[in-house]
């Protein structure tokens, strides 16, 4: 974040510290979800690739019909992992000047002189949040399942 808030102007690029923000968490959490995305696909077996090639497929149509749901599935529970670690990040903003979440809550106790109940209401908020996508990504992962296939529900 600094590297972007600080370092890009001397290269003449100036952004809005929330600008930088949002690039540098972007920019932090794309190379993490590639490499979710990467390992899962490469986690599909070669004899998955080479069936549906054998059916007459095309490469590209064996990776829209027959890989990519199958890495798709794998892939929920890690890409869950990294948006809570990303919404959990947006608190380091306040190190450029960005007036995020726990920054406002702070400001909150100064005025009200008890630091408890801000603090509280915004670990709550960001428990409902991370807990909200768990619990969607646990549906969407049985939603999607195969029965007998690590996860599926049985018959």
């Amino acid at each position: 974040m600094f590297l972007v808030f600080f370092g890009l102007p001397s290269i003449g690029i100036q952004l809005s510290p929330i600008a930088s923000a949002i690039i540098a968490i972007g920019i932090r959490s794309f190379a993490y979800q590639s490499q979710i995305i990467r390992s899962t696909i490469l986690s599909i077996p070669r004899g998955q690739w080479e069936a549906a090639l054998s059916l007459g497929m095309s490469p590209i149509e064996a990776f829209i019909n027959v890989i990519a749901p199958q890495a798709f599935r794998t892939a929920i529970p890690g890409l869950v992992n990294q948006f809570t670690i990303d919404l959990k990040d947006t608190s380091l903003a306040y190190a450029i000047g960005v007036a995020e979440l726990f920054t406002q809550s702070v400001h909150v106790a100064q005025v009200i002189l008890d630091y408890m109940p801000p603090l509280v209401f915004v670990a709550l908020i960001y428990f409902v949040l991370t807990y909200s996508a768990s619990l969607g990504a646990s549906f969407l992962y049985k939603r999607l399942s195969i029965p007998g296939l690590g996860g599926g529900q049985q018959a």
